[in-house]
Order: structure tokens, then sequence, then C-alpha cells
């Protein structure tokens, strides 16, 4: 279903949202749980015109390229998971992130409060 959205998009820019994580993020601990068919998805994303995709799952702010398509998460609204971590450290922040979108791509701007 992917595959035939992207191949009849208009848009010479497109951003996917989703849930997991489509790439390793680095903390071990999270990338336990990427997305299990993420070369599917790669096969499919890296012939259309996708330009960024926005994850959760990450338990973190994380922005980053990969198979030259930005990647963008969302701190969760609840604790974030320590960098890097390989066992369960939580960073006792919370917050979010909005998007802002225009003709010359977009602004991300992240809030988090917390100890």
């Amino acid at each position: 279903m992917l595959k035939e959205k992207l191949s009849t998009s208009l848009s010479d820019k497109i951003a996917i949202v989703m849930h997991h994580h489509p790439a390793k993020v680095g903390t071990p601990l999270i990338d336990n749980y990427i997305l299990e068919n993420a070369q599917e998805f790669w096969d499919v994303v890296e012939k259309a015109n996708v330009s960024l995709i926005i994850c959760g799952h990450v338990h973190g702010d994380y922005k980053f390229k990969y198979k030259n398509v930005m990647i963008e998460s969302a701190p969760a609204t609840c604790v974030q998971w320590e960098k890097g971590a390989v066992k369960l450290k939580a960073d006792m922040k919370i917050g979010y992130k909005v998007y802002h979108f225009d003709e010359h791509g977009y602004k991300a701007i992240a809030k988090m409060w917390g100890d």
C-alpha cells in the first residue's frame, strides 16, 4: 500500500509519519525494537521522493540522515531513555516536537521539561 501511495504522489517533497523507527538511532536498548520489515520499507522509500521520516517509539529527540532521507523522532510525552543506553536508564524529562512546513522545507521545534 505504501508503495502505491508513494508512486502516485504528485509531490516532490514527501514526509512519512510512523511509529517504529526505520533505522538504528544508536541506542541499543531502543534499536532492539526497530521496524521489523525495515529493509522492505527502505526498498520502497529509496525509489520515491521521500525527504523526511518522522517517527516515535525511541523515547528521545533524534535527528539524522539515513539513505539520503532525514529521520526525526519526537521526544516522548513520558520519560526519555538515555541516549546510548544498553540497560534501561530513564531521563526524567518529557516533551514534544512541533513541525512547521512551508515551500522551502520544514522546521522542527522540540520542547522539553523536567529534571
